[in-house]
């Protein structure tokens, strides 16, 4: 009560939130240089410059945003910590960059972070919005939200700089932004807004030091990460560095800089061929960790302040001592993660590198006491919980459904699924393959003594392979798919000629979706990759999936820029879907980096069964050659989360994701610069 009375006080009296700062943090304290090997890499796409650093405990990424709407945001790995600068559109288009790399900082009194020197061609510059906290809040307002009152920060104004400072919600940590003026730049708050002039060079130059004082997480080093099996690929290798910690693997830079359970295991099942077991086991150990009480897993979690803005929004009381209101708090809405956990975990059992380590790593501890192993057989059980229904009556309705309103899958949007009720990727493919994982581990011994439990989980899993991806089924006469998909590229502006062309017969293919009654929501996908990485499918769906690869956009998937995650084409003229899925939309007609990966490694692994005809292996073979094509195409692009098209001259050809949004005008999110399950390429490579 104390403590909320405090915060309260001083939310009220920012003079003497700046006061108590002054006196609390600005003590004079000389830099430390930090100890360890340095990280430092840049990422540019369209207009968004990316500065990646990382030595020691300090680990940090600056980007800067050029053109009408100028911003910078920083973003530490540290307890997904964030601050974002906004500005008003100057008169003219600036650009926004920062001058050589980011250097280190570490002050006695326990901040730390980097400095950098910022400059703008703008002869003047006004700061719209500043945002001190978590890289969510950050998130928040760059989506639109408002952000609380308690987040205000106060500002300090001195002749040559301007000191931005927030002091965190727990009483206990704060981020601070200090701006010096450089090279006759000045700076002034005019009525409630703290602007910037050029100096006599017509430039404006700022020297920044972001710093925060949460404890840092462990890096794991850079010769730890994989093994000489490893693509050379320098971006991506400094990508999954920046993103690997031993205490969990991050999602991506700058959006999503915590934990997220399913992209960590993705992201472990297609690195796993050139990982060293320091990062698989900080990734499995990190979801293990997080197990929900009946074994879900937990999908992102809410850190520090961010906890606090979660809990006090559901009106929910701190969790049980030594726990408070920052404790973390985990969201457990999704429900495809659960069957990747065992999956993945028996795949790392059986390589190479598990074998040795798994015995090991299933006696560890979770925080609470509990062995992995303990922890795991929980994840297990509701597995088949939630199969058993369908493996004794496999009808729709028994399928595995979201239980959120909207999301549950990685297409994780009401949207992304056509507003559908089960999806494709988790019924075909990831039920099965959980079964078939946890066969494995009891056929091994590791789940305990009652190694005869593998049989009746292996005909469980018999019975969804052979019985849940029918319910899926699209099926399109010849003659209406040339004509659906002669009006669609039409529209879209692309040649409708070599789609119309290579539909030389009936089309089958299968829904992203099925709706809450079961009938199939008719958007083609790339969820296919998931069955070819996860199980063994048929013979005819592989050649089915390698014809959605090869046939151009929008008969299949493949345009110049990628493979677009889904596409409408197919369905009926006069459907609502057309308006749900345009190359604006964030799982619409849009390029995923991992998706394309996934179905290069899921190809490759098919393409080792000896039990296909040569009919299908050609096909097959076909299909990878393409997506190869088009994968190394734009290969400058591939540790980024995803990007777009545009029609020029009939063709579809690279636009950012942004620029992609505000030309349909959709909401305007944009791509990570640095992905977790986009490093995957590291491991998957183009055939030899």
């Amino acid at each position: 009560m104390l403590q909320r009375c405090l915060l309260l006080l001083l939310r009220a009296c920012p003079a003497l939130c700046l006061l108590m700062t002054l006196s609390c943090r600005e003590t004079p304290s000389p830099p430390e240089t930090p100890a360890g090997e340095v990280l430092a890499f840049d990422i540019t796409e369209a207009n968004v410059r990316n500065s990646f650093f990382r030595q020691g405990p300090v680990a940090a990424h600056q980007l800067t945003t050029s053109g009408l709407a100028p911003r910078v945001v920083w973003g530490f790995p540290a307890e997904n910590t964030g601050i974002g600068v906004w500005f008003y559109p100057p008169a003219q288009p600036t650009e926004l960059v920062v001058e050589g790399p980011l250097e280190p900082v570490q002050l006695s009194n326990g901040l730390w972070g980097v400095r950098s020197v910022l400059t703008s061609d703008a002869s003047l510059l006004r700061i719209k919005k500043a945002v001190l906290g978590n890289v969510r809040n950050v998130r928040d307002y760059f989506y639109g939200a408002t952000i609380p009152p308690e987040f205000d920060s106060s500002l300090q104004q001195a002749a040559s700089s301007s000191t931005l400072t927030f002091n965190c919600l727990d009483g206990k940590h704060h981020i601070q932004l200090k701006l010096e003026y450089l090279d006759g730049t000045t700076g002034a708050v005019e009525g409630s807004q703290l602007v910037f002039r050029a100096g006599p060079r017509g430039q404006i130059r700022l020297r920044t030091t972001a710093l925060i004082d949460y404890t840092p997480l462990t890096p794991i080093p850079l010769g730890e990460l994989v093994t000489a099996q490893a693509a050379n690929n320098p971006t991506a290798l400094h990508a999954l560095a920046f993103l690997s910690y031993q205490e969990k693997l991050l999602a991506g830079s700058w959006r999503f800089l915590t934990y997220f359970g399913r992209d960590t295991l993705l992201s472990l099942r297609m690195l796993m061929p050139v990982l060293q077991p320091p990062v698989m086991e900080a990734g499995l150990g990190a979801v293990i960790d997080r197990l929900g009480p009946e074994g879900t897993v937990a999908h992102e979690e809410a850190l520090g302040d961010y906890a606090w803005v979660v809990r006090n929004g559901n009106q929910e009381p701190p969790p049980p001592p030594p726990g408070d209101m920052f404790s973390p708090w985990l969201d457990y809405k999704m429900v495809d993660s659960d069957f990747i956990l065992p999956a993945v975990l028996a795949a790392y059992a059986t390589s190479p590198a598990g074998q040795g380590h798994i015995q090991a790593f299933l006696a560890r501890k979770t925080p609470s006491g509990e062995s992995y192993q303990s922890a795991v057989l929980r994840n297990v059980e509701l597995v088949v919980r939630k199969a058993q229904p369908f493996s004794q009556n496999p009808v729709a309705s028994n399928l595995v459904a979201i239980t959120h309103p909207e999301v549950g899958n990685w297409r994780d949007s009401g949207a992304g699924l056509g507003f559908g009720k089960y999806p494709f990727d988790v019924n075909a493919s990831l039920v099965p393959a959980a079964l078939r994982g946890a066969a494995s581990l009891y056929a091994a011994g590791l789940l305990g003594a009652d190694t005869g439990r593998a049989t009746a989980l292996n005909a469980m899993a018999e019975v969804w392979e052979t019985r849940a991806a029918g319910f899926f089924e699209v099926q399109v006469d010849q003659a209406t798919a040339q004509e659906r998909v002669g009006s669609y590229a039409t529209r879209v502006g692309l040649d409708p000629a070599p789609a119309v062309a290579s539909l030389t017969g009936p089309i089958t293919y299968r829904a992203v979706s099925l709706d809450a009654a079961g009938a199939p929501v008719p958007v083609m996908n790339t969820d296919d990759g998931f069955l070819m990485l996860f199980n063994q499918p048929p013979e005819a769906f592989l050649t089915e999936a390698a014809g959605r690869i090869l046939r151009p956009f929008p008969a299949g998937l493949r345009t110049g820029s990628g493979i677009v995650v889904a596409s409408t084409a197919l369905a009926a003229p006069d459907s609502s879907l057309h308006k749900t899925f345009t190359r604006g939309d964030y799982h619409g007609t849009v390029i995923w980096s991992w998706q394309q990966a996934m179905l290069a490694a899921g190809l490759e692994r098919q393409l080792t069964r000896t039990d296909l005809s040569p009919e299908a292996v050609t096909t097959l073979r076909s299909a990878q050659t393409a997506l190869w094509q088009v994968i190394q195409s734009a290969s400058a692009l591939n540790t980024g989360e995803l990007w777009s098209w545009v029609a020029r001259n009939g063709q579809a050809q690279y636009a950012s994701f942004a620029d992609a949004a505000i030309a349909e005008d959709r909401f305007v999110d944009e791509s990570n610069a640095a992905q977790l399950w986009s490093t995957v390429y590291l491991a998957v490579q183009p055939p030899r």
